[in-house]
């Protein structure tokens, strides 16, 4: 058994439901919301094997369009390939955790926490 992540793309038009092209939100696994700094997102494509965004591919060994609503798709990654596309969201300034387990969103928005002395 091929070990898997899920991440769920906002990437379809609003209004009908049809891929249009552009990525504003993504879900890691269903545990973590990361969101776009802009509202328009970036260019997002589904190219044979796999996902480009940020001129880069990552390969896919799964997808599902309408996941959710008709504003999501879904596409399966081996673990070492989502490790590297959330690397390269991580890098961007473009892109921020809004909700997630709390030292998962501390990593990814390169937050640290202290403790204050009481």
């Amino acid at each position: 058994m091929i070990d898997t992540v899920m991440f769920c793309v906002a990437c379809n038009n609003p209004d009908n439901g049809e891929f249009d092209g552009r990525a504003s939100a993504i879900v890691y696994n269903g545990e973590a919301e990361i969101e776009a700094d802009s509202l328009e997102g970036y260019a997002f494509a589904e190219v044979k094997g796999g996902i480009r965004l940020h001129r880069k591919i990552f390969r896919t060994v799964g997808f599902k369009i309408w996941s959710g609503n008709w504003c999501w798709n879904s596409y399966l990654m081996e673990r070492a390939e989502a490790k590297r596309f959330i690397t390269t969201l991580r890098s961007s300034p473009r892109w921020r955790c809004t909700s997630g387990p709390s030292r998962w969103y501390e990593w990814f928005n390169r937050e640290e926490t202290s403790i204050p002395a009481g």
